[in-house]
């Protein structure tokens, strides 16, 4: 289990954080959009949540998403790795071992058994249907098919 002191907000937020982050992490609902200017913070506030969930509950399998490939592995896994890192998270993962958001698997497992894919949506869609997320991130939602989004 997490400290609770590397959930909280203020360790996970920076001392100038923008009113929309804790909101976001924070949310109850069963689906949040979070729409904001370039800047806002929308990616990192989620990147955050999926971290939080994962690390709260044991066991959960959490998926972020973005359009293609490499802009999923340019922005949203590296903002993901960057986080953890820079907030003294990755001891909370056994995998992935050497820690590079370049690694190709795109998984890392948390020593709790939670699980975080990252993945791109723009094809094989088939590769997540039947699988049972308990959280799912999709960074630049408006890049996707209203279809894709129903899947």
């Amino acid at each position: 289990m997490a400290e609770s002191s590397d959930l909280s907000l203020r360790h996970l937020l920076s001392d100038e954080f923008h009113p929309l982050q804790p909101e976001l992490i924070l949310a109850s609902e069963f689906e949040v959009a979070a729409v904001g200017g370039m800047g806002a913070g929308k990616s990192y506030a989620a990147c955050v949540a999926a971290f939080r969930h994962a690390a709260k509950w044991p066991g959960a399998r959490v998926l972020i998403a973005r359009f293609t490939y490499d802009e999923m592995v340019k922005s949203t896994k590296w903002l993901f790795f960057e986080i953890m890192k820079n907030k003294g998270l990755v001891k909370y993962f056994e995998r992935p071992k050497n820690w590079d958001y370049r690694e190709g698997t795109h998984y890392c497992r948390l020593k709790n058994g939670s699980e975080i894919l990252f993945s791109n949506l723009d094809r094989n869609l088939d590769k997540h249907k039947n699988v049972e997320y308990s959280l799912v991130f999709i960074d630049q939602l408006e890049e996707l098919e209203f279809e894709t989004y129903q899947i």
